[in-house]
């Protein structure tokens, strides 16, 4: 009779260890889908910097316009530009990085921007270029003390 039962038993009990086990794979595929959703903020939000970015340079190649009001046309298409930027800068601050992804995207932009403005602006702490570095530590360290 216990061979009999046994078939039975060890069959219930892969039943029973694959369900577990694709329960642990759905949680961590919907931990991995759910950063990668709250990531694609942040990429996009980086994608429009670089929209911005390369924008706000070719502005600034036209800015040797023919008459005052040429010039004062770019100038503010400039000054637009930059606001624009910033205001991306602070949207990418506000999101938390979940994937190396997310970390990479905002790597990136730091790594673009911070050499040149902690001179050319006297950055302190409270500029959005300090900002974003901050945040990307934040990332970086998130539950680690100092």
């Amino acid at each position: 009779m216990p061979k009999a039962n046994a078939l039975p038993t060890t069959h219930r009990r892969t039943l029973f260890t694959g369900a577990i086990a694709a329960s642990i794979l759905s949680i961590a595929a919907t931990r991995t889908l759910a950063a990668q959703d709250q990531d694609s903020k942040i990429l996009s939000l980086c994608e429009q910097y670089w929209r911005l970015d390369k924008a706000l340079f070719s502005a600034e190649w036209e800015q040797s316009g023919e008459t005052a009001e040429q010039e004062k046309i770019i100038e503010q298409k400039i000054n637009d530009l930059a606001d624009e930027r910033y205001a991306v800068i602070d949207q990418i601050v506000a999101c938390t990085a979940s994937t190396m992804a997310g970390f990479q995207a905002k790597a990136t932009v730091i790594k673009s921007i911070l050499p040149g403005s902690i001179n050319a602006f006297n950055l302190t702490n409270d500029s959005e270029e300090i900002q974003l570095v901050m945040s990307l530590m934040n990332d970086l360290t998130k539950g680690q003390t100092s």
